[in-house]
């Protein structure tokens, strides 16, 4: 969707590319109530199977944004455990007789068919399971590799086509040690190698025995991937490197390019497009060395300010990047855990709170504060222990304090990104959002909602941001429900909504034009009188008579924009009248 397809190039006066726009909600500060889901919480039952949960582990995702995890419930004194899609257990361990079949590694995969892979104990031995049974166990021959055996099978993941990934130990020997490590991709059940220690990349070898490391992703399109590995170059100090997609990109004691030298990789993600990113740390000095990086760049570093959060003494506990760019990043500070979200392309400034401990979590979406976040249970050893979904869901394990009876209990919650794109980008390369529109005096909170009794007067206000306020703002008959990037010869910033001119819905229905905007901007909708400029307030005295939802949201000119003839997107207010 472009802006030139009705003519507002004349008012825009040749616009150019806008970038750094996050499409999430606006900033959230410790202490305040958020609206969750709870996937699955200990001690409570299980949907798919009525026995109450007693194990979880951390949460994945497919294309069609369902979640998957395994886990165990009571039965009868004893752990059985799961693998959870979707909305419910579809599979339990004691299923499996006359196999026995014991527990599950953290890491798992689920595709958009209900697939999925995970890595149990079978029979007494390391094993990988899917949805069609035992795949592969320790003591097996190595599928392709030629007088060898499996030693352990470990760290499964799966893409949306149902393909499985997982890295096994291999030897020359029956029962004997680890010699070489394989990542091994199986196609229906078809398992072929993909890379080993000793293979040739770019004139090093890949290094045994553990050269072929347990952190790797592979976008859920299949067709990019990034690993950590060992290579063979004789010392310690430059063997690290961060491989992405057949090429060795980063290289342990090469500068970073920020004044000091790459020293050790810890987390690894990529997406569909090709954006990448890894976390570790510099040789630089302690308290700014722990970094994030986005294609081989750094973005974020220990000691960073990111949405008024200092990070002072941080690591980087979890991050997830989805395909609209974003990335989920939980760091671990000296007085809490907060997670952000932000588009990868600027991180630093578009990253926002979206949850931290402290913070009240509201189960039944009453307002009410039912628990409090004690802590999330990620760690840095694979990175796998949040997903941040394409349709905007960040998925996490975390340990909840019950706020009637003070009991701590482990959940998967689900953190909506409620009214994706709401929070706009209006000052955003200054430093702070700026939000110019509200609705009787009010921006609505965290949820970005203002609640109005019928008959009641409405005061639509939107403020200036610097410069003659141009503005153009529409409203849509619904709550923010399809975030949608608004291009003007690049990008201007993320509507919580489509724009008039977009094939998706939901549509706008009124349009309020400012000075100078053609009429073409406005085709289809009904138009509202409105001012000339920002700054300005529109009162409807009388309110409105009868229930209905509005979304307001448009453009304004933004002095600190970094669009071309400085444009940017307001935030959005979603209006219920009741």
């Amino acid at each position: 969707m472009q802006f030139e397809r009705f003519k507002l190039a004349g008012w825009f006066h040749g616009v150019a590319a806008f970038a750094g726009v996050l499409c999430i909600v606006g900033s959230l500060h410790a202490g305040t109530t958020r609206d969750v889901i709870v996937v699955a919480a200990e001690g409570e039952p299980a949907a798919g199977s009525g026995d109450l949960v007693t194990v979880l582990n951390a949460p994945f995702t497919n294309g069609d944004g369902k979640v998957g995890f395994t886990g165990a419930v009571d039965d009868s004194g004893s752990n059985d455990g799961f693998v959870w899609y979707d909305t419910g257990v579809v599979f339990l361990n004691s299923s499996a007789l006359p196999e026995v079949v014991l527990g599950g590694e953290s890491s798992m995969g689920i595709g958009n068919g209900g697939e999925y892979v995970y890595s149990p104990v079978t029979n007494g031995v390391d094993s990988i399971r899917t949805d069609a049974g035992t795949l592969v166990s320790e003591g097996d021959l190595a599928p392709g590799i030629l007088g060898s055996t499996l030693t352990f099978t470990s760290r499964p993941l799966m893409i949306d086509d149902g393909t499985a990934h997982f890295v096994a130990g291999i030897t020359s020997g029956l029962g004997g040690e680890t010699e070489a490590r394989v990542l091994y991709r199986s196609v229906g059940g078809t398992i072929t190698r993909v890379l080993e220690s000793g293979d040739n990349i770019g004139g090093l070898f890949i290094d045994f025995p553990v050269g072929v490391g347990f952190s790797y992703d592979f976008s859920r399109d299949g067709s990019h991937h990034i690993h950590l590995l060992d290579m063979a170059t004789g010392s310690a100090a430059d063997d690290d490197f961060v491989f992405v997609d057949g090429a060795l990109m980063i290289q342990e004691g090469e500068p970073t390019g920020d004044g000091d030298h790459w020293q050790s990789f810890d987390l690894v993600g990529i997406n569909d497009s090709g954006t990448y990113f890894f976390t570790g740390d510099t040789d630089g000095v302690t308290g700014s060395d722990e970094f994030l990086a986005v294609n081989g760049e750094i973005v974020i570093r220990e000691g960073d300010t990111v949405d008024g959060v200092t990070l002072s003494g941080a690591t980087v506990r979890a991050a997830s990047i989805n395909n609209r760019g974003q990335i989920a990043h939980l760091w671990s500070t000296g007085s809490g855990s907060v997670l952000f979200v932000g588009d990868a392309a600027e991180l630093a400034s578009s990253s926002i709170v979206v949850l931290q401990t402290g913070d009240g979590i509201d189960r039944e979406a009453d307002g009410m504060t039912d628990a409090v976040l004690i802590d999330f249970n990620a760690n840095a050893v694979n990175g796998q222990d949040l997903c941040l979904s394409d349709d905007l869901y960040a998925f996490v394990e975390v340990t909840l304090e019950d706020s009637q009876t003070s009991m701590q209990y482990e959940a998967i919650v689900r953190v909506d990104i409620p009214g994706a794109c709401t929070a706009g980008n209006t000052n955003v390369t200054a430093g702070d959002r700026m939000d110019v529109l509200d609705v009787n005096g009010s921006t609505g909170g965290a949820r970005r909602t203002v609640r109005v009794p019928t008959d009641e007067a409405i005061t639509l206000g939107l403020e200036s941001a610097g410069g003659t306020g141009h503005f153009l703002l529409y409203a849509w008959v619904a709550e923010p429900e399809n975030p949608t990037d608004l291009v003007a010869s690049g990008r201007v910033g993320c509507m919580s909504n489509p724009s008039p001119f977009s094939s998706e819905g939901p549509l706008p229905t009124f349009c309020l034009p400012g000075a100078g905007i053609p009429s073409s901007a406005c085709q289809g909708l009904i138009t509202k009188g409105a001012p000339d400029f920002a700054p300005f307030s529109l009162t409807k005295g009388s309110g409105l008579s009868n229930p209905i939802v509005l979304t307001f949201q448009g453009v304004l000119r933004d002095v600190t924009s970094d669009h071309a003839k400085g444009f940017s997107v307001t935030n959005a207010v979603t209006l219920i009248v009741e």
